[in-house]
């Protein structure tokens, strides 16, 4: 195997994204999918093993520690934490197999949606969070070298921010590269919660992570009414 695709996944069967993503990645002999599941109740474990995917149960309600499970299932000497609901360009996956100089980075961030503010949202986190202060969300699909993830002790364990958390760690080891290619984000977050209700909210969670907020507190705030990631 050249690339370990790691998914962390909650009910994730009506994801169009999810399902687009595995439809792709199963298509590689050279793509290992290992989906870390937090006890979906849908057929989430059956879309998983018609891809072919290594399935894991995690009883932990944290988002990074799902990933860092995933982690120790890898077996590629590269690593993409996959978000469940972005999906990639097939150009950017056969990049990943074909170049054997990347440390860790993104993809370009994009969301299925022309809104204006989206667009703004997409181009602040290509251009200033992913290139000059080198924080990639997981929805930028994050790519590590084996060597270096485990460098930092694996994925962080955190229930909100572990992208973040990820990122400020790698930066201070190696470089970030994001990618040209596109990570095409689906906007549920912003379609359900109202688009400026949301982005509000994101920079309210913003505040609350840097005033180092309790994360399970944030967590449930951020996921109330929408259950995405974690169950409360």
């Amino acid at each position: 195997m050249k690339l370990s695709v790691i998914f962390s996944t909650f009910n994730e069967e009506k994801n169009q994204f999810f399902n687009e993503s595995l439809e792709l990645l199963s298509k590689y002999q050279e793509i290992e999918i290992i989906i870390v599941d937090y006890h979906s109740t849908d057929k989430t474990s059956e879309i998983a093993k018609s891809a072919n995917a290594i399935f894991k149960l995690s009883s932990s309600n944290s988002r990074g520690k799902r990933l860092d499970e995933g982690l120790h299932l890898s077996t590629a000497p590269l690593i993409l934490f996959h978000h469940p609901r972005s999906k990639l360009e097939a150009s950017g996956v056969e990049y990943l197999l074909k170049s054997e100089d990347l440390l860790w980075g993104g993809f370009s961030h994009k969301f299925d949606s022309h809104a204006t503010l989206l667009s703004f949202t997409s181009w602040y986190s290509n251009n200033v969070r992913a290139d000059i202060r080198e924080i990639f969300y997981l929805d930028h699909c994050i790519y590590c070298t084996r060597s270096l993830i485990k460098s930092i002790g694996g994925f962080p364990h955190d229930s909100i921010f572990e992208d973040t958390e990820v990122s400020l760690k790698l930066r201070e080891i190696a470089p970030s590269k994001r990618l040209p290619y596109q990570s095409m984000t689906s906007s549920i977050r912003f379609k359900t919660n109202g688009e400026w209700r949301q982005a509000i909210l994101n920079q309210v969670m913003k505040v609350c992570y840097y005033l180092k907020v309790d994360q399970e507190r944030m967590n449930k705030i951020y996921e109330f009414g929408l259950n995405l990631n974690s169950k409360y």
